[in-house]
């Protein structure tokens, strides 16, 4: 898979974590890994600003998907989506213990 190919639309930031993007060619083994450095290029040559996301202490790494969240809310990514909406969302998939956790990590996040 040529990464080059990708459409981007409006140069609109990527938001990610340090994790490898698995294009499907990639996890079938017909084109090489797409590394974190090919993604970093990419974006730099098409002005596209990057906000890398990484929590290094998390106790579950399913987490980092709530610090990815937290930031795409943090820089107002999402026109008429407010903190309400993440929120109710938060609500919606989790209890008890997880959405605690989860909700305390957004909230520390969104404090910077």
């Amino acid at each position: 898979m040529n990464i080059e190919r990708i459409q981007d639309s409006r140069h609109d930031p990527y938001v990610c974590s340090n994790t490898v993007w698995q294009p499907l060619a990639v996890r079938l083994n017909e084109a090489a890994e797409v590394t974190e450095d090919d993604i970093q290029n990419l974006c730099r040559a098409r002005g596209i600003q990057v906000i890398s996301v990484f929590q290094a202490d998390l106790p579950d790494t399913r987490m980092q998907n709530m610090a990815v969240l937290a930031e795409i809310h943090r820089h107002r990514l999402i026109p008429g989506i407010d903190l309400s909406h993440f929120q109710a969302a938060m609500a919606d998939l989790m209890a008890g213990a997880m959405l605690e956790k989860n909700r305390g990590l957004f909230e520390k996040r969104l404090a910077g």
